[in-house]
């Protein structure tokens, strides 16, 4: 792993509730190489998982300000830090709990936008994210349902990945991943 090598870390729900339980999410960008991530909660270590992907269910939490952060190592010990992530403990939002992230990667990745859910009953009703330079996206807060999910161009090309979409359920607390091999644009 390098220097320019990121992790995305995100909670599950992303507005808990206080004594309601919170997912913990850490994922590596570089999958082929991560031996291990771990994550941290409150300072202290409470999940090692071997592998680029790692969850840790905590809680339930009094109201207040939970921070986490996330590591990630190769098989030479070589480490990358995630960064400080914060999750405030209070009232529950009337949105939904269950959180779609990913990663756009390929030759072509930047030809996509990002990504959006589309629900499957309501299909004016979508939810959208901007992938980050290193192709991470997070959309948090989706309601429960069914959704088409799939990259957005950038620009008047359409894209053209691996898959070519993904149909996800959400339903409650869940973290989904969905990432996407971007093969090329065409014109639209």
């Amino acid at each position: 792993m390098g220097a320019n090598d990121t992790l995305l870390v995100f909670t599950v729900p992303s507005h808990p509730a206080p004594g309601q339980m919170v997912t913990f999410v850490a994922r590596a960008a570089d999958s082929e190489n991560t031996a291990r991530v771990e994550i941290l909660v409150g300072g202290q270590r409470v999940k090692t998982c071997a592998g680029s992907v790692c969850l840790f269910e905590g809680g339930p939490y009094a109201a207040g300000t939970v921070h986490y952060s996330a590591n990630a190592y190769d098989a030479a010990g070589n480490r990358t830090g995630a960064g400080a992530g914060a999750v405030v403990i209070g009232a529950a939002t009337s949105m939904g709990n269950s959180t779609i992230a990913g990663r756009l990667t390929g030759k072509w990745q930047q030809a996509a936008r990002g990504v959006q859910a589309t629900s499957m009953e309501h299909p004016n009703l979508s939810y959208s994210d901007e992938a980050d330079a290193a192709g991470h996206y997070r959309i948090a807060n989706v309601p429960d349902g069914r959704y088409h999910v799939q990259p957005t161009p950038r620009g008047k090309w359409d894209v053209i990945s691996e898959p070519k979409s993904l149909t996800i359920t959400c339903s409650g607390q869940q973290a989904h991943i969905a990432d996407f091999d971007v093969k090329g644009s065409t014109e639209g």
